[in-house]
């Protein structure tokens, strides 16, 4: 019972030196901004997706319309052609790598409150 007691008090004792490191005054800040942000590129590749999987993308735009407005529906569902010209290829690509900043901004944070060393760019994405 005292070693339960003592890994107990030991597992409160790592949580509250993790939960007061000064860097948890900035990174979830940082954390929240890079998900609000990558909302959008997300739901542009998850339209070009269902477009090129000729999936319906009517739940897409209906939910989107309803949230918002038209407008912003049609500009974030957008239904690519069969031809995958210059422009497609860079705002997939751009996409890609906006919409995954959400992701790679809870690994950065994790590893620099843990103090473990950030990997390459590519490993992280």
């Amino acid at each position: 019972m005292k070693s339960f007691k003592r890994k107990l008090a030991n597992y409160f004792k790592n949580f509250k030196l993790a939960l007061f490191k000064p860097e948890m005054l900035v990174l979830p800040g940082q954390l929240a901004f890079f998900f609000i942000l990558s909302i959008v590129p997300t739901i542009t590749l998850i339209g070009y997706g269902a477009g090129i999987l000729n999936l319906s993308t009517d739940v897409i735009y209906n939910f989107l319309s309803s949230a918002f407005n038209k407008s912003i529906a049609t500009t974030l569902v957008v239904n690519p052609s069969n031809a995958l010209g210059l422009k497609y290829i860079l705002t997939i690509i751009l996409g890609y790598y906006f919409a995954s900043n959400g992701a790679s901004s809870i690994i950065v944070t994790s590893n620099t409150i843990y103090g473990i060393e950030n990997t390459s760019f590519l490993k992280r994405r």
